[in-house]
């Protein structure tokens, strides 16, 4: 039994704290770039290994308090359980947020802003929908005027969408052979 409830909870607090915080630190300088330009799918893996990790941490964290509950230590438990249980409920609620839906393809919906719908162009994207077209069909589809894209010689169009995303369509041969969505680039 603990003699003091209070510092036995901060005590599990530390000891479950220290480890996060580690790994946290360890996630941070795998995923992290300064030059930006990450696209959706390192971004959304980087959030799966997020998810996976604090999984793995809170599994193990259920059953180290589970023992110690055992033996009689619940405030030292309860405090060694409480930052795994927030870090999972806020990873999930994150990963949760930014699923994205199939969302289907309005013209006038795209049309109607300079910056383009994140839904609509993480479709695009995502199902590969614009993959084998031509040049002529794109622009019919998407349209490149000089506000909302820019078109460089044959080679790609860039479309700026919300939340701070550039989709880029790749040509080769007047074909469509890649479309990425990420990041705007931070240095040159």
């Amino acid at each position: 039994m603990e003699k003091n409830p209070t510092i036995a909870f901060i005590k599990g607090l530390l000891i479950s704290g220290l480890p996060l915080f580690i790994l946290g630190l360890i996630y941070i300088a795998a995923t992290f770039n300064l030059s930006g330009g990450e696209t959706i799918q390192e971004i959304e893996t980087q959030r799966i290994i997020l998810l996976i990790g604090i999984t793995i941490v809170s599994i193990i964290t259920v059953f180290t308090v589970r023992l110690y509950i055992r033996e009689n230590k619940k405030y030292f438990a309860y405090g060694m359980g409480l930052l795994p249980l927030l870090g999972q409920t806020s990873v999930m609620i994150i990963f949760i947020s930014n699923l994205s839906y199939s969302t289907p393809f309005e013209k006038a919906k795209w049309d109607q802003k300079i910056i383009k719908p994140y839904d609509i162009a993480v479709t695009l994207v995502k199902e590969q929908k614009l993959i084998g077209l031509n040049e002529n069909e794109v622009l019919e589809m998407l349209g490149c005027q000089q506000e909302n894209g820019k078109m460089t010689v044959g080679s790609h169009i860039e479309y700026f969408v919300e939340n701070d995303w550039i989709m880029t369509v790749s040509f080769e041969n007047h074909k469509v052979m890649q479309v990425t969505l990420r990041r705007p680039m931070l240095c040159v």
